[in-house]
C-alpha cells in the first residue's frame, strides 16, 4: 500500500465529519449551524440536534434559521430532515429559513423543487431579516 493512501483516507474522513451547533442571536431567533456531510448516517443527528436546540429554552423561538453554509454534501435523508423541520415549524408557528450558497446544497433543493417551498437565503443575516413569513 503506497504511503500517500493513508493521508488521503484521513483527509476524506475529516471532510465527512458532521458538525452541529446552535445559538440564540436574538431572543426570538434560533440559529442552527450544520457542517460537513448530511447523509443517511448523520441525518438522525441533524434531526435530533435541531429538536434539542428548539426545546432547550423556556421560550421557543419565533424564527429558526438552519445555516447550511458549511455543508459539503446533502442527500435525500438530509432533504427529508429539512422537510420535517419546515413542517414542525409551520405547526408551531415558527418561521423557518435556510441559509446556504453552495451548489452542494442548492442543487438538491432545486432538483426536488424544495427551493420553491422553503425560504432559502444566502446568509444567516438575511434569514434573520425575514419577518412575518416573507420569503426571498
Amino acid at each position: 500500500m503506497p504511503h500517500g493512501d493513508g493521508r488521503e483516507q484521513q483527509a476524506r474522513a475529516a471532510e465527512e465529519v458532521f458538525t452541529l451547533e446552535w445559538e440564540r442571536p436574538e431572543p426570538d431567533a434560533l440559529v442552527v449551524r450544520a457542517g460537513g456531510v448530511i447523509d443517511i448516517a448523520s441525518a438522525r443527528q441533524l434531526r435530533e440536534g435541531i429538536a434539542a436546540a428548539h426545546e432547550v429554552s423556556a421560550h421557543p423561538p419565533d424564527r429558526l434559521v438552519l445555516d447550511l453554509t458549511g455543508v459539503t454534501f446533502l442527500d435525500s435523508a438530509g432533504l427529508a430532515v429539512l422537510v420535517e423541520t419546515a413542517s414542525r415549524c409551520s405547526q408551531d408557528g415558527c418561521r423557518f429559513a435556510l441559509a446556504c450558497t453552495s451548489r452542494t446544497v442548492l442543487s438538491p433543493l432545486k432538483m426536488t423543487g424544495l427551493d420553491r417551498v422553503l425560504t432559502v437565503v444566502s446568509s444567516v443575516e438575511d434569514a434573520l431579516a425575514v419577518r412575518d413569513g416573507a420569503t426571498s
